[in-house]
């Protein structure tokens, strides 16, 4: 039964669909929405399908690059640790993401400022559900890590609580994907929605030259949290039926008012 939801549940993110009719931004349209999602994959077509087998095809095809890339990378470790790596590590990690998402998600309901709210609750939500994915399919999939073994095909699945066997997917990854993507999709300026994206790069390049994952593992994360904060963010914008025009231009807005 577990596996099965959890094939649900990572399937889910590959389908855009409308969930709600409207934004409330609360525990019962979380309660709603993942509900929602989990069943979403009942209701796929063939494109949707087609989608999901394309991405695991990558994701496959690459492993056969993954030790020639982890040699590559482990040459010249004079960078490992380095300011830029170190800012990348802790953009995949939990605390800035959390921070962040329930920043703007506290200052909307305390000053009723719907913007950030809406920000502040896409962050929160992308997160919980990018990491159940990911973490769920650490599991089952149980990949050795590049540190662990020179065999990018050495799979222990559902028998390892072990981190040393948690590869599949990059978790760190996921979240700098799902993180960048929230706040890309609610930023206007064209320049800004690309910036955003570098540090979550950087999320995946360290994992690789910190070898603690392969790059099959980073591409895999950066498409689930990728694919989960477009899903969240389109979903809310068709449902966004009562918030002003204003409002919907100037999504990444702060009010200081006090």
């Amino acid at each position: 039964m577990k596996n099965i939801l959890f094939f649900l549940l990572i399937a889910s993110v590959f389908f855009i669909g409308n969930i709600r009719a409207q934004n409330n931004y609360d525990f019962n349209q979380f309660a709603d929405e993942t509900a929602d999602i989990v069943k979403h994959p009942l209701k796929w077509n063939p494109n949707d399908f087609l989608r999901l087998g394309l991405i695991s095809g990558i994701t496959i095809g690459l492993m056969q690059f993954d030790k020639t890339i982890k040699d590559f990378s482990q040459q010249d470790t004079s960078q490992v640790r380095g300011i830029p790596l170190e800012i990348g590590r802790y953009w995949g990690e939990p605390i800035p993401t959390l921070t962040i998402g329930l920043g703007f998600l506290l200052h909307g309901i305390i000053y009723e400022n719907n913007v950030n709210k809406k920000v502040g609750y896409e962050v929160t939500q992308s997160f919980v559900y990018s990491t159940a994915i990911t973490g769920s399919l650490k599991f089952i999939i149980g990949r050795a890590r590049p540190y662990t073994t020179n065999n990018p095909f050495s799979f222990n699945p559902c028998r390892y609580f072990s981190d040393d066997y948690w590869s599949l997917p990059s978790g760190h990854t996921t979240i700098a994907f799902s993180l960048s993507t929230v706040l890309s999709e609610n930023i206007n300026s064209d320049i800004l929605k690309i910036l955003v994206y570098l540090p979550a790069f950087v999320t995946a390049y360290s994992r690789i030259s910190y070898n603690n994952h392969w790059l099959s593992d980073v591409f895999l994360g950066g498409i689930i949290g990728f694919t989960m904060g477009k899903f969240i963010t389109k979903v809310h914008n068709k449902n966004e039926w009562n918030i002003s025009p204003t409002e919907q231009i100037s999504i990444f807005h702060f009010s200081y008012s006090f």
